[in-house]
């Protein structure tokens, strides 16, 4: 691939058959409910969307790239990177266009396709009715609008604009910037800054990712905060182990997506150092272009490491796990990780930004550098019944003054608070 295009174009490395893609096209076009084509994090109620048009064609000067080009009245999160992910399994043959119609049925994450490489995902347009979205703000007298992640952002410093006096929160969910090549991460960091002007308030998930955008100068201290994603324990099966046939094992599980950020080199490396031991199981939850490359590799070795593949059994696989694993080269904040420890598992993860704010190092797990340290901090954990019971108590612990739903709510609250007390100090009596 040519060097210049290595951060801007999405990779894959198998045989694209482009006139069957070209037939899944057809399936995507029209309002359907797409369920199985959002993150299973989505707490969206309605995922119904229109797609108007969806196009592919081969790029003029490299016909090795292929564009594709989506156009719809809202998506929904990770939807249209799963779409170029399902047409991409057309393409290889893993199943035939027509299939598309029953994944859409289904209404289930697991039945489509992975998500795309993100490298290649960009934002061409946005159009929007500026007269409804503002007659909507004005008659339910809506005074703050609340955007998570990129592309709301955007949506909503742009109803400031419109409407000066409407109040803007803007949740960012990382800085993932770590893949950008020099101009498309000038771009980005250059928007962000203009966009400070029309926000009133900054939100970061961690406090890695808050000094990192200080660091960038993406806006000042004073307009931002820091409240971590808060969710609602898991319950834990007590029969998960007998479930899945992991009765007697000890069970180190990952959940990744198998793409560059979440380093499943990494994880294979450590995988394969316990490959002689036959009580221990990786277990990898999840999808994306390597898994195929991994399980032919942990075949030839004989590395000991289960692949489920997309999965809806996240909370009953999590409560066989013994040890959760993160090789992750960076993170906004980790929800698997979270989920995790609302469970009371120890957790060996990378030193990486978002990573270290889950993880106490010593206390409710281990932060590593590299591989042979992350195998000694497993050993210990397996072999060390005081301190794996003692880590156990400080995940739960951790979990429940930290990342509980309840503590989210209570800050943003207390957020939105603020800011009504500042409009009415500042506005004329």
């Amino acid at each position: 691939m040519d060097p210049f295009l290595l951060n801007y174009v999405g990779k894959h490395s198998f045989d694209f058959n482009f006139e069957k893609a070209q037939e899944a096209l057809k399936y995507f076009i029209g309002e359907h409910d797409f369920s199985s084509f959002c993150s299973k994090n989505s707490s969206v109620e309605d995922k119904v969307r229109t797609i108007y048009s969806l196009t592919m064609e081969k790029d003029l000067i490299n016909p090795n790239i292929v564009n594709f080009e989506i156009t719809g009245n809202g998506f929904l999160y990770n939807m249209v990177r799963i779409i170029i992910g399902t047409i991409q399994n057309v393409a290889t043959g893993k199943y035939e266009a027509d299939y598309i119609k029953e994944i859409l049925e289904k209404k289930e994450r697991q039945f489509a396709g992975p998500k795309a490489d993100a490298a290649g995902l960009y934002l061409k347009e946005v159009v929007y009715d500026d007269d409804k979205i503002n007659k909507f703000i004005k008659d339910n007298d809506i005074e703050i609008v609340h955007s998570h992640g990129k592309g709301a952002g955007i949506y909503s410093r742009m109803l400031k604009i419109l409407n000066p006096r409407l109040k803007i929160v803007h949740t960012l969910h990382g800085v993932h910037i770590g893949e950008y090549g020099f101009l498309k991460k000038s771009a980005y960091i250059f928007l962000e800054r203009f966009l400070t002007l029309f926000t009133d308030k900054f939100i970061n998930v961690s406090n890695s990712e808050n000094s990192l955008c200080l660091k960038l100068r993406l806006f000042k201290k004073s307009k931002c905060e820091v409240v971590y994603n808060g969710i609602k324990a898991l319950l834990k099966d007590d029969h998960a182990k007998i479930k899945f046939n992991l009765s007697g094992k000890r069970v180190v599980t990952t959940i990744s997506r198998f793409d560059y950020a979440k380093n499943m080199s990494l994880a294979y490396e450590i995988a394969q150092n316990f490959k002689d031991n036959s009580k221990i199981v990786f277990l990898w939850l999840g999808d994306g272009d390597d898994r195929a490359k991994f399980e032919s590799m942990a075949q030839k070795d004989g590395v000991n490491i289960i692949f489920t593949g997309f999965t809806d059994e996240v909370p009953a696989y999590l409560s066989a796990t013994d040890i959760y694993l993160s090789t992750s080269r960076w993170e906004g904040l980790p929800y698997a990780l979270i989920e995790a420890q609302s469970l009371g598992i120890p957790i060996v993860a990378t030193n990486v930004v978002g990573n270290n704010e889950v993880v106490e190092n010593d206390k409710s797990g281990f932060l590593f550098e590299d591989a042979q340290q992350a195998c000694r901090d497993i050993e210990i954990l397996l072999n060390d019944e005081k301190i794996y019971g003692k880590m156990r108590g400080e995940a739960l612990l951790n979990f429940k003054d930290k990342f509980n739903i309840g503590a989210m709510i209570r800050k943003v609250e207390k957020i939105y608070e603020q800011i009504f007390e500042n409009r009415s100090t500042r506005e004329p009596q």
